[in-house]
């Protein structure tokens, strides 16, 4: 077992204080620990061990110090052959990617994979954390603070504080921690318990909660199975910041204040299809990246990169679905929705690097390009966001037409039951055999070649025309019962 706790937030000096306690395994010498480099859902190099600014270790049965040395960037090498390893350890926590550790004068934000160490050879070892009100006793508003997580509680304490735990570390590492003033919202959708957690000073409309609802319940009518018995929106509310993280049974959404103020809140405003969109997405990740599997992330090695050919099916279809979502749940018109998709179009086919780039291509060097853009990545790098999604838009209308009562639906539904993991080419594979070879082949062309795909063919299939004048790119109705056949869920 890997038993960890949380020491000690330190919210004026931005630090963590936190402690491991482990037997390691029996004929492993010397023990290696190590701090993962990048959080799962996140395809970047975020080098957690950066922020470690302290690290001892201790025979914790004697309580006598132990050697420890750093054995490379984010491994430590522990000397000694006690029968029970204790490390303490301080972390700084100023991350305001969102993506790591985060403490302010109020609040915290931790995603465990940049606080929990490893010993190696122990990934599949079951986890326990334990966080105690204690560890915000400092802190001028420990009255006030509250903890949230996913995370199972075995053993509860007042305000949510208490000790959680997992099956094994990746289970760890995928349930993120919330602590600070926090304000809660409940909802059933389909008989499943839904839960809004907000960390800032921001209030959540009936109405906005109402839409989220709808957006989650055409989800998981779309897809069929519900991957979670129940489910959350960590909503941390930042300055500037617009982004989130998946995770199996939530999601950690970062979006400043105005996102919810009344005066930018309305169904024609960008702020407002922005912040419908980043939830639908989110949520939508739930089962294509966390059911439907990609084989070569879904990985305990987190200390080098990981690259793969295929993030324009696992982020691109999903961009795919939180616009088409918007409109399939009823909280735009089809006319707002319209030009959204309009406008996602024009990025696309405005964008230089498609000529340097295939989406597979974009997806494999993201590690290295689209996550560390210059001042020339709009002529060089492209985004596997969109290229997936316009992907995703052709085979849907592809097969609409090709294959009686056929769409994109019933074939991510198909893999989401089905529970399958996704290799490099295994997704050429799943479409010959739910389609046929012809599509696959159709596809794979799509996805390895450079250039800008041509959807004038696409857009005739569901009843749309492109229409672009004067550097204004429109999409135009000219037969309804086609656009409406696409909308809605098959």
């Amino acid at each position: 077992m890997l038993f960890y706790t949380i020491k000690k937030f330190d919210f004026s000096k931005q630090q963590i204080a936190c402690q491991l306690i482990f037997n390691p395994i029996s004929g492993t010498q010397p023990v290696v620990i190590q701090l993962p480099a990048w959080t799962p859902g996140s395809y970047t190099m975020r080098n957690f061990s950066s922020k470690m600014l302290s690290i001892n270790a201790f025979d914790d049965e004697y309580n006598k110090p132990l050697g420890i040395e750093k054995l490379d960037l984010h491994c430590w090498v522990v000397r000694g052959t006690p029968s029970r390893i204790r490390i303490e350890y301080t972390l700084l926590a100023n991350d305001q990617s969102y993506r790591g550790l985060f403490l302010d004068a109020k609040r915290a934000l931790l995603e465990l994979a940049a606080c929990c160490l490893l010993p190696e050879g122990m990934h599949q070892h079951r986890c326990v954390i334990q966080i105690s009100p204690q560890s915000v006793k400092e802190s001028v508003f420990e009255k006030k603070k509250s903890l949230f997580t996913t995370l199972p509680c075995t053993q509860s304490k007042s305000n949510g504080f208490g000790t959680f735990e997992s099956i094994n570390y990746q289970t760890l590492i995928d349930n993120p921690i919330v602590v600070g003033e926090l304000k809660y919202y409940q909802s059933q959708v389909n008989s499943v318990k839904h839960q809004f957690v907000v960390c800032g000073n921001v209030v959540l409309r009936k109405h906005f909660i109402k839409q989220i609802n709808n957006i989650c319940q055409t989800v998981m009518r779309q897809f069929g199975c519900v991957p979670f018995p129940h489910y959350a929106f960590i909503i941390f509310i930042t300055d500037t910041g617009h982004g989130g993280l998946e995770h199996s049974a939530c999601a950690s959404i970062q979006l400043p204040s105005k996102a919810f103020e009344s005066k930018f809140y309305n169904p024609r405003a960008s702020i407002t299809t922005s912040v419908l969109s980043l939830f639908a997405h989110e949520y939508i990740h739930a089962w294509i990246v966390k059911r439907v599997t990609n084989y070569k992330t879904n990985t305990t090695s987190l200390i080098s990169p990981i690259p793969t050919t295929n993030l324009w099916f696992f982020e691109g279809f999903t961009h795919y679905y939180d616009i088409l979502v918007l409109v399939r749940a009823g909280v735009i018109s089809k006319d707002r929705f319209l030009i959204l998709f309009a406008k996602e179009l024009k990025k696309y086919s405005d964008c230089k690097a498609l000529s340097w780039q295939s989406p597979s291509e974009a997806s494999f060097d993201s590690w290295i390009r689209y996550y560390h853009p210059h001042s020339l990545s709009v002529l060089y790098d492209s985004s596997y966001y969109l290229s997936g999604m316009v992907v995703a838009f052709c085979l849907d209308t592809h097969v609409r037409e090709c294959f009686d009562k056929s769409s994109l639906d019933q074939f991510i539904k198909h893999l989401a039951i089905h529970k399958s993991q996704i290799n490099e080419t295994e997704i050429y594979d799943h479409i010959t055999n739910f389609f046929d070879l012809t599509t696959a082949r159709l596809i794979q062309k799509l996805t390895q070649s450079r250039g800008v795909i041509n959807i004038s063919k696409s857009l005739d299939q569901i009843g749309l025309v492109a229409s672009n004048q004067k550097g204004s790119f429109q999409l135009k109705i000219k037969n309804t019962n086609k656009l409406h056949n696409w909308i809605r869920v098959t």
